[in-house]
Formats: structure tokens, sequence, C-alpha cells
């Protein structure tokens, strides 16, 4: 279970860095989306992500109690 958790937040953090990438590529010379405002962006995406596994770690607490007979 734990892996699979893994494999999501993985993907997920490679199509969110894409996605800033190409926004970036896409505004070029009309929007300053230079390396200054990347900081930004990464303190977001790491505030998203610590959103994101502090919410895994509720629902796994959840699901202990729900079925203490399935090992995940």
């Amino acid at each position: 279970m734990r892996r699979v958790f893994e494999v999501v937040v993985a993907v997920t953090v490679a199509a969110l860095i894409a996605g800033s990438a190409v926004a970036q590529m896409g505004q070029g010379p009309q929007g300053p989306m230079g390396p200054a405002q990347m900081p930004e962006q990464m303190a977001q995406m790491m505030g998203m992500m610590g959103q994101m596994q502090g919410m895994m770690t509720q629902h796994q607490e959840m699901m202990k109690q729900f079925c203490p007979k399935q090992s995940g």
C-alpha cells in the first residue's frame, strides 16, 4: 500500500514540475516568470506535498481503525 502511495506522489510531483515548466515556457516574454518566482512555486509545491502526506496519514489511520484485519 505504501509503495502505491509513493508512486502516486512521485507521479504527482513530476506532473506539477512538468506543468510549471510548460507554463513558464508558454508565458515566455509576455510574463516575467523568471527564476525569481521559482522559489515561490517550489514553496507552494512543498506545502501541497505536506498537505497530501498529512491527508494520507489521516486516511491510513482511519483505515487501521475500520479494517484492523487488513495490513497495508
